[in-house]
């Protein structure tokens, strides 16, 4: 067996509420992964709600990095949120979220975002 598809169906997981989601590590990347048909001349949406435990308290000042990587190849419709925790908004924006739209989304996307504690 190649020893990358080994590593990565060793990581693999079905994710119970959506059974044809999965999830794996893949060149230690978390990546989720789903096949949809659809027929021709139709389209269709998915939709996803990623949540990552913070490594660190959040705290006024400190910088976000949130990395997308697409198949490549691939053009869609992207629309991709990304949430402050409470008590925080992002200083890019003013706002305790930022979203990200593009038809026509690099193979890598990075955003960098900046946490500021909202004032009460």
């Amino acid at each position: 067996m190649d020893p990358t598809v080994e590593a990565i169906e060793t990581t693999t997981q079905t994710l119970f509420d959506y059974p044809a989601v999965t999830q794996h590590e893949e060149s230690g990347k978390e990546v989720l992964a789903t096949w949809a048909t659809v027929a021709a001349g139709k389209t269709t949406q998915l939709t996803f709600s990623y949540n990552h435990p913070m490594f660190l308290p959040p705290a006024d000042g400190v910088q976000y990095q949130f990395v997308f990587e697409k198949e490549a190849g691939t053009s869609r419709n992207y629309s991709i949120e990304i949430d402050a925790p409470l008590g925080y908004e992002f200083v890019e924006n003013g706002l305790p979220s930022f979203t990200y739209q593009s038809n026509d989304l690099p193979g890598r996307l990075t955003v960098d975002l900046t946490l500021a504690k909202i004032a009460e």
